[in-house]
């Protein structure tokens, strides 16, 4: 049986010790139910806001590694400040890895139709709406939404791209 797949943005990295969850449970209980979704099969997504210092990356981390555990493939990322003006920036440091066992033919797939314009943005020839005077952030967004979906089949073993090296 293929993996399934659990993309996980996390926080900005906490130096603070592990201490555990505390009095976490019901927010447990909702990533449980998000991971259970993704392995059947829906797609979901779960918020984590709060203030600084609550435990938001422990708790992103704590679900990093029940998705690993449950024998999912995680994707995981951490906001970086100086990439506060980089639009998608974070897409590009959350999909790249994952590109990077994809062959040509595979990438060729991945990147057809709707998915094209993203393309140009992995390729690093693209910096959403810089100089041109026009936005092409809905555009974008829809081709890494594209993107997203066909990679996550194919890191299934079911989907497009099915050609690794």
């Amino acid at each position: 049986m293929a993996a399934e797949v659990a993309f996980v943005l996390v926080d900005a990295g906490s130096a603070a010790p592990d201490v555990g969850l505390l009095e976490r449970e019901h927010e447990q209980e909702r990533i449980g139910e998000a991971l259970l979704s993704a392995r059947a099969g829906r797609g979901g997504l779960v918020v984590v806001e709060g203030d600084a210092g609550i435990g938001k990356s422990r708790l992103l981390s704590d679900a990093r590694d029940r998705a690993g555990a449950a024998g999912m493939r995680v994707l995981a990322v951490s906001g970086l400040e100086l990439e506060a003006d980089f639009a998608f920036g974070l897409a590009l440091r959350l999909i790249e890895p994952a590109l990077n066992g994809v062959d040509a033919a595979g990438r060729q797939q991945l990147f057809s139709g709707s998915a094209a314009p993203s393309a140009e943005l992995f390729a690093g020839r693209l910096v959403a709406g810089a100089g041109t005077g026009v936005d092409h952030g809905y555009a974008l967004v829809h081709a890494l939404r594209t993107l997203t979906l066909r990679l996550a089949a194919t890191l299934r073993g079911g989907g497009v791209g099915g050609g690794r090296r």
